[in-house]
C-alpha cells in the first residue's frame, strides 16, 4: 500500500513539473513592425480610430488606405482581449478600406469591422 501511494505521488509530481516546463517553454512574439504592409487582422471584433491624419493613399488597389498619423487614437478589441493607444510623429498607417464613418483628407472616425492590432 504504501509502495503504491509513493508510486502515485511520483507520477503526480511528475506530470505537474511536465505541465510547468512545457508552459515556460510558450513564447509569444510580440514584435511590432510599423512600417508592415498589412496590419494583423482577426474577423473577430472591432476597431475604433479617430484622429487628425495626413492625405490618404490607395494601397493594393484600393482595397487598403495609407496615411501617416498627426495625432490618431485607437481603440480595438477582440475576444478576451483590448488593445488602446496614440500614434503620432507621421507614424504610417495601413487600414483596410471596409469601414464605418469619416474617413476625409484630413481627419479619421472610423469603425473597422475586425480586430487591426497595430
Amino acid at each position: 500500500m504504501k509502495r503504491k501511494n509513493t508510486l502515485n505521488i511520483a507520477v503526480c509530481l511528475l506530470v505537474s513539473v511536465v505541465i510547468f516546463l512545457s508552459s515556460t517553454a510558450v513564447t509569444a512574439n510580440t514584435e511590432i513592425t510599423p512600417t508592415a504592409k498589412d496590419p494583423q487582422t482577426t474577423k473577430i471584433g472591432s476597431t475604433y480610430i479617430q484622429g487628425i491624419i495626413t492625405s490618404l493613399r490607395l494601397e493594393n488597389g484600393g482595397a487598403m488606405f495609407s496615411f501617416r498619423c498627426i495625432l490618431v487614437h485607437y481603440y480595438s478589441r477582440g475576444i478576451g482581449v483590448r488593445e488602446y493607444g496614440t500614434l503620432s510623429l507621421f507614424q504610417r498607417l495601413i487600414v483596410p478600406n471596409d469601414y464605418q464613418g469619416i474617413l476625409g483628407n484630413h481627419l479619421i472616425l472610423a469603425r473597422f469591422p475586425e480586430y487591426l492590432s497595430f
